[in-house]
């Protein structure tokens, strides 16, 4: 167990400063920050409170519903003054919780009230495991959840700012154009950016691949019967 003085003793001061704040709308990249933050330190709800500036009692259900949805878990307790009751230190990731103080009161099972469940932050969780299964690009993340292309890509480039996320690999495009990145989660460099394939080689592939279009028509109008159309004409009009 942590002990009172390995960890700077918070303040009355500083716990009523907290109590009194005004609600502060976290947001996806609030919850993100968040995560990030006891990823690199784990810390109590008063310490998280005051980094984000918002009030403990909220915090408190922020740090309950990523416990409830093993995306935290309680490292260590520790006392906030001598005679204080002792307060988890939540880290990040799933894990086994340390055990509770003796005398310590466990407290009561949350209700599933609209407050407590937090379903953006649920939405924010489920869009992190998608992101932990495989890499993916911010328009089939967006498709997937269901929600706004803009503010998944606003989550994704807060995430990717902070290391909570990389880039861990680049889409492949036949016809070359602009390679859009595939981001997964975890912290670590960014895997390389492909070179631009020059003009001339897309030139290629798109001759290559016409070239395989009229002879898959061919066989198709022989095997109907039909005449095969002549080359240069649209083999969309044709079919």
């Amino acid at each position: 167990m942590i002990q009172a003085t390995d960890r700077p003793a918070a303040t009355a001061a500083s716990t009523e400063k907290v109590k009194r704040r005004g609600g502060r709308k976290l947001g996806w990249c609030g919850y993100a920050s968040i995560l990030r933050s006891i990823q690199q330190r784990p810390s109590t709800t008063l310490e998280m409170a005051e980094s984000m500036d918002t009030q403990i009692v909220a915090m408190l259900r922020v740090f309950s519903r990523l416990h409830d949805l093993q995306f935290t878990h309680v490292q260590a307790w520790v006392q906030r003054s001598k005679r204080g009751a002792h307060v988890p230190v939540w880290a990040y990731g799933p894990g086994e919780d340390a055990a509770r103080p003796a005398g310590q009161y466990s407290r009561r099972p949350a209700q599933l009230t609209r407050a407590y469940m937090l379903p953006e932050l649920v939405h924010a969780v489920h869009m992190l495991r998608i992101l932990a299964d495989e890499p993916i690009g911010k328009s089939e993340l967006a498709e997937r959840v269901g929600s706004q292309h803009g503010n998944v890509t606003r989550f994704i480039n807060h995430c990717h700012r902070i290391g909570l996320v990389r880039i861990a690999d680049w889409s492949v495009r036949m016809h070359g154009g602009r390679r859009a990145a595939l981001y997964s989660l975890g912290s670590g460099p960014d895997a390389p950016k492909p070179r631009r394939v020059p003009r001339i080689e897309v030139a290629r592939r798109h001759k290559r691949a016409r070239a395989e279009r009229e002879r898959h028509l061919q066989l198709l109008c022989a095997t109907a019967g039909r005449r095969a159309p002549d080359r240069g004409v649209d083999l969309r009009e044709a079919a």
